[in-house]
């Protein structure tokens, strides 16, 4: 797990001390990532780049006035353990804003994702449980989205539509089966968001 810790000045955000998780997932994107951290440290004063994991954040208790975890924590083993964390270091009314992909009810892969199962290989989070974890850590929540038809449907529609310019560029670099593979999946992941099997989830939270 990469942690940015951005303080930003009172004339931007009030001087809130401010923590961004992300989640990338090989080297390269490692890499990737802290290049542009490197460029924005020369625009932008008070940026840090922390390489850390989800149970342990590097931070002191009560540190941080928000926490942004966008398309991230789908990717967390044991979201347990980040969400105490994010409750330890953030001070009185906190806030914790979450994106996350999620399933709407308890389900078993395979049977119920067909071959998203092995193309979507992070955790199946439902929103009944993510709000459990939340209220039993002690956050308090403000905002509840459910945006999945504003989400899965545009970006497979997309697909449909600028498929040929979208594959001649994985083609320059991955094998034609990456593509094929990649288009049966948005199709997959359409279908199951209109049958209301998947959904993403925009949750807004705060300390006690």
């Amino acid at each position: 797990m990469q942690i940015y810790r951005l303080k930003i000045n009172k004339n931007q955000c009030l001087g809130c001390n401010v923590c961004v998780v992300s989640c990338p997932i090989n080297f390269n994107q490692l890499k990737q990532s802290s290049s542009r951290i490197n460029e924005s440290e020369n625009s932008i004063d008070g940026i840090n780049l922390l390489n850390s994991t989800s149970t342990s954040l590097p931070f002191p208790n009560e540190s941080v006035d928000r926490i942004l975890a966008l398309e991230s924590l789908q990717h967390v083993k044991h979201l347990e353990n980040f969400i105490s964390e994010s409750k330890r270091i953030l001070k009185k009314h906190g806030i914790l804003a979450i994106a996350i992909p999620i399933v709407t009810k308890k389900i078993t892969p395979i049977v119920d994702l067909g071959r998203l199962s092995m193309t979507w290989s992070s955790e199946h989070y439902t929103t009944d449980y993510i709000k459990l974890l939340l209220i039993d850590n002690g956050f308090k929540i403000l905002e509840l989205q459910n945006i999945g038809s504003m989400v899965y449907d545009p970006l497979t529609n997309y697909y449909i539509r600028n498929r040929d310019d979208v594959k001649n560029k994985i083609l320059s670099k991955y094998p034609s089966y990456v593509e094929k593979i990649l288009f049966k999946s948005l199709q997959k992941i359409k279908q199951l968001s209109e049958k209301n099997v998947i959904d993403y989830v925009l949750i807004k939270c705060e300390t006690h």
